[in-house]
């Protein structure tokens, strides 16, 4: 149905799952996306979100993801700061 607003009842109908809330798949959606690399104003845009704050407490990265990059990180300024001598 074009136009036809969703809810949870009609997710849930439509995914043939009781347990299925549209709010926890946008989150869903949105911290996947991100995780991807995405930027904030492409994962909105299909929200409807004109602000990217509003973007930004949907999508929410996972620790493990934020470790990773904090040490991909850490181990660039290392290397900038004691760069490795040729054997």
């Amino acid at each position: 149905m074009p136009g036809a607003r969703l809810t949870d009842a009609r997710v849930r109908a439509r995914a043939d799952h009781d347990g299925v809330r549209l709010q926890v798949l946008l989150h869903s959606f949105a911290s996947r996306v991100l995780a991807l690399g995405k930027s904030l104003p492409m994962i909105g845009k299909p929200h409807g979100h004109t602000q990217t704050q509003t973007t930004a407490r949907h999508a929410q990265l996972p620790n493990e993801s934020v470790r990773a990059s904090g040490s991909r990180i850490g181990d660039s300024i290392g290397a900038c700061i004691a760069p490795s001598q040729p054997a």
